[in-house]
């Protein structure tokens, strides 16, 4: 009889014996582990499917470089002004500053969000608001498909050179 077990979202085999004896635990690692490969029908990308996807009919406006003190009521505040939102996601970065990705209701709102914040100060730091694919290229490795900066000569995620896929392409 084998029980089966979750570990890491991946589904293991154990032998009986070996759960109830007091011996080391041996593992079936049969399965690669594979990243989810499924595309998105709303927006395209992958790794995430239709029902979990935020993209709107309005585009997303990335909102960067804000400073590490800045909350979501603050951002919700001054977004609000110029346009309308949906959604919004916030995180941190490495060095402290703070981003926000404003999932718009419309088009012109998100324009009017760009003309009226793009490079404004706040608390000492000139924020960056643009529209989220705007200066970002896609890996053309069919299983990465990481969108990455255009700085970036290299594929954050799977070091694939972006030279390579320009002579593909």
């Amino acid at each position: 009889q084998a029980y089966n077990c979750l570990i890491h979202f991946y589904k293991r085999k154990m032998s009986s014996s070996v759960v109830s004896s007091a011996s080391p635990v041996s593992l079936d690692m049969d399965k690669p582990k594979v990243r989810c490969t499924k595309i998105c029908r709303k927006c395209g990308i992958a790794g995430h499917v239709e029902k979990w996807c935020y993209s709107t009919a309005g585009g997303t406006v990335y909102v960067g470089d804000l400073p590490p003190s800045t909350s979501e009521e603050q951002v919700r505040v001054m977004v609000e002004q110029f346009g309308q939102f949906e959604n919004m996601r916030f995180g941190a970065n490495y060095d402290g500053g703070k981003w926000a990705m404003l999932y718009m209701v419309d088009k012109e709102g998100g324009e009017n969000v760009i003309k009226g914040l793009h490079m404004t100060e706040m608390k000492g730091r000139e924020i960056i608001v643009k529209w989220k694919e705007e200066g970002m290229w896609t890996c053309a490795d069919p299983t990465c498909r990481k969108t990455n900066f255009d700085e970036r000569d290299a594929c954050v995620q799977c070091r694939l050179p972006l030279k390579k896929m320009k002579l593909a392409s």
